[in-house]
């Protein structure tokens, strides 16, 4: 596993590139105010248990579809 930390000024389109459906693309990128990091080669289930963790203190993670 690869962590980054990224700095991006267009939310909504990286979170489309990144294979998140539109609409959950806006709501992100309406959250999207301090840090980025992108984890490369994660397996799905760590991912899923990330974004749920994330998810219980109010942060956002990206997931492929």
């Amino acid at each position: 596993m690869k962590i980054k930390k990224i700095n991006i000024n267009n939310f909504k389109d990286t979170f489309i590139k990144l294979g998140a459906d539109e609409v959950g693309a806006k709501i992100m990128a309406k959250k999207a105010k301090n840090y980025f990091f992108y984890i490369n080669d994660l397996k799905t289930p760590a991912a899923n248990i990330l974004k749920q963790d994330a998810l219980s203190i109010g942060a956002e993670l990206v997931v492929p579809q």
